[in-house]
């Protein structure tokens, strides 16, 4: 479950050392972003200085370490940010850190609009379907909801987001993440309740 108080999110990757002195060089991330559709509201553009307003990063390629970084004079440089991290001295130290990620906390993430998730918040949550309750009203249709699977991925099309969600069964079921489909998601509960159409 997404939680903002404790969440790592990976921004970016090491490429590697950068000049003499000690410096990391970071390709930044864009994070995707899911819209329930139809939604008017234009997709935000975040510049990729979000990883400098994080005064620590846990590095990592998968998952982030339990061990906090603090990093100094840190500055975009074209489309890499380059920074030099506390306790790394030399370029052979810092080039031992190629391949990680770089992960900061969920909390400096900038917020979306409301129908916009970011696809690391959706990941994990449990989906539940209310297919068979009534159509309105939508909210209170949850009471009726029976538990389908976890959302383990998402992936883009031409026209919208899926979410790949994994059946208690073992099954893989693909959901559009659109109005027709979503009926609401509770971050805070860990839930998407959907209404699958005829299909799915």
């Amino acid at each position: 479950m997404f939680d903002e108080g404790t969440h790592w999110v990976a921004l970016g990757r090491i490429k590697g050392a950068f000049g003499v002195h000690g410096e990391v060089r970071v390709m930044p991330y864009q994070l995707p972003i899911a819209r329930v559709l139809p939604d008017p509201t234009p997709m935000p553009g975040f510049p990729v200085s979000t990883l400098l307003e994080s005064p620590v990063w846990r590095l990592g390629r998968e998952v982030p370490a339990p061990r906090e970084i603090k990093w100094h004079a840190g500055h975009l440089q074209g489309e890499y940010i380059h920074a030099r991290l506390q306790g790394f001295e030399t370029r052979e130290e810092v080039q031992t850190l190629a391949g990680q990620q770089v992960w900061v906390s969920a909390q400096i993430v900038p917020k979306l609009s409301v129908n916009q998730y970011y696809w690391f918040q959706l990941t994990g949550l449990t989906l539940l379907d209310v297919t068979q309750a009534p159509e309105e009203p939508r909210v209170q249709a949850r009471v009726l909801a029976r538990e389908l699977g976890i959302v383990e991925s998402l992936f883009a099309t031409g026209s919208n987001d899926v979410l790949v969600v994994r059946e208690h069964s073992g099954e893989e079921r693909l959901i559009p993440f659109i109005h027709d489909t979503i009926v609401q998601v509770d971050l805070a509960a860990g839930a998407i309740t959907a209404r699958l159409m005829p299909g799915l």
